[in-house]
C-alpha cells in the first residue's frame, strides 16, 4: 500500500460541481478561473489560461479585483467609487479584447468585475472550477518577492487545482513536450500524478515521474552522522514509483484511457531541490498540496510552496480531498 497507509491513498475521479442541482457549465465543458490586475505577471498568467482553455475545451473565467488594499472612508467611496470601477472595467474590456485577438480558438471567455479583495474573489470564482490560475505576483507584491500574498492564499486555500505562472519560461511560447510529476505515496502526490498524466496525454507530451529520496540523519554530540543505506533507499524509490505508476495505469484503464509515454526518475536529494531541478526544460510541473513529510493539518507542504515560488515553468499545485477517498 502506497505510503505504508492503512487506507487507500488515491482519489476517486472528480465531480462537476452544481448550483442547486443544475450544472452551472455548458454540458460537458470544463470551467478555468484566472485572476488579472492589470500586471506584466497576470498577463502572462491570462494567456497561459487561454491556452489551457483551449486544450481543454473549458470556460474561461477573467476575474478583476478593484477593492483597493487601503481602508475606505465614506468620502472614498462617494468620490472615488465610480472612478475606480470605470478603470477597473477598462482594464478587464482590453485584457479580454486583446485575448480574443491573440487566441481566437477560446471556447467562452466570461468577465467578472468584483468589488472585493483580490485574493477572496478568486477563491469564491473558483468554487466548483477546474483549475485557478495565477500569476506568480501581481501589482500589490513587493519587489523581490516570490510567491505574492494573493497566489500564496490560493494555493493555500482553494478547494481545486491551482496553476502559478512565472513571469517568464525557459521556452517563451515554444513546448518542450515534457511533465514533470512529484510523487512520494501520499493522496495529493496521486492526485498530482493522475492529473499530470491526463495533461500530458492532452498535450502529446512525456510524463516524468519524480521520487527523491535522502539519507536520514542523526544528530549527535559530534555531528551528523547518516543512517541507513543508499541501495535501500533506491530500492525503496523504485517502489513508490512502480506502485504509483501500476496504479494510475489502472485508473486511467478504468476511464477507457492509457497511460502516456513516460519516464522514472528516482532522485538522490530534498524532494523541493530534485523536483525544480528536474522541472529545467519542462512545460509543467504538477505536484500534490502536502505530501508524507508535512505536519497533519498543514493546508499547504513547504515542498508545493518552494517549487510555486522557484520553477522556471508554471506550477500546478492539486490538493486532496478526503471526502472523496474510495
Amino acid at each position: 500500500m502506497p505510503g505504508g497507509r492503512d487506507q487507500r491513498p488515491w482519489p476517486s475521479r472528480p465531480t462537476r460541481a452544481t448550483l442547486g442541482g443544475v450544472s452551472t457549465e455548458p454540458e460537458g465543458a470544463g470551467r478555468i478561473v484566472v485572476g488579472i490586475d492589470g500586471s506584466s505577471t497576470s498577463e502572462r498568467a491570462l494567456r497561459w489560461a487561454a491556452d489551457e482553455s483551449v486544450l481543454t475545451q473549458s470556460v474561461l473565467d477573467v476575474v478583476h479585483a478593484w477593492r483597493p488594499s487601503y481602508p475606505l472612508t465614506a468620502r472614498d467611496v462617494f468620490d472615488d467609487q465610480a472612478g475606480l470601477e470605470n478603470a477597473a472595467h477598462r482594464r478587464l474590456v482590453e485584457a479580454v479584447a486583446q485575448l480574443r485577438s491573440d487566441v481566437p480558438g477560446v471556447m467562452d471567455i466570461r468577465e467578472r468585475l468584483e468589488l472585493e479583495q483580490p485574493a477572496t474573489a478568486l477563491l469564491t470564482a473558483s468554487e466548483g472550477a477546474d483549475l485557478l490560475v495565477v500569476g506568480t505576483r501581481g501589482r500589490g507584491g513587493f519587489a523581490g518577492l516570490l510567491l505574492g500574498s494573493v497566489s500564496q492564499r490560493c494555493l493555500t486555500h482553494a478547494t481545486c487545482p491551482v496553476a502559478v505562472v512565472p513571469p517568464t519560461t525557459a521556452n517563451g511560447d515554444r513546448p518542450f513536450g515534457r511533465i514533470v510529476a512529484g510523487v512520494d505515496g501520499s493522496p495529493s502526490s496521486y492526485d498530482a500524478l493522475r492529473w499530470a498524466a491526463i495533461e500530458a496525454g492532452r498535450r502529446s507530451a512525456r510524463l516524468d515521474i519524480v521520487h527523491a529520496w535522502v539519507i536520514p540523519e542523526l544528530l549527535v554530540p559530534t555531528g551528523a552522522v547518516f543512517v541507513g543505506e543508499a541501495e535501500e533507499l533506491e530500492r525503496a524509490s523504485a517502489s513508490v514509483l512502480d506502485t504509483a505508476v501500476a496504479w494510475l495505469a489502472s485508473e486511467l484503464e478504468e476511464d477507457g484511457g492509457k497511460s502516456p509515454d513516460h519516464e522514472l526518475r528516482s532522485v538522490a536529494g530534498s524532494p523541493a531541490a530534485a523536483l525544480l531541478d528536474q522541472a529545467r526544460g519542462a512545460d509543467l510541473l504538477v505536484v500534490g498540496a502536502r505530501g508524507l513529510g508535512s505536519f497533519r493539518g498543514l493546508v499547504l507542504g513547504s515542498v508545493s510552496q518552494q517549487c510555486a515560488s522557484h520553477a522556471t515553468c508554471p506550477t500546478v499545485v492539486v490538493r486532496h480531498t478526503p471526502a472523496a477517498d474510495r
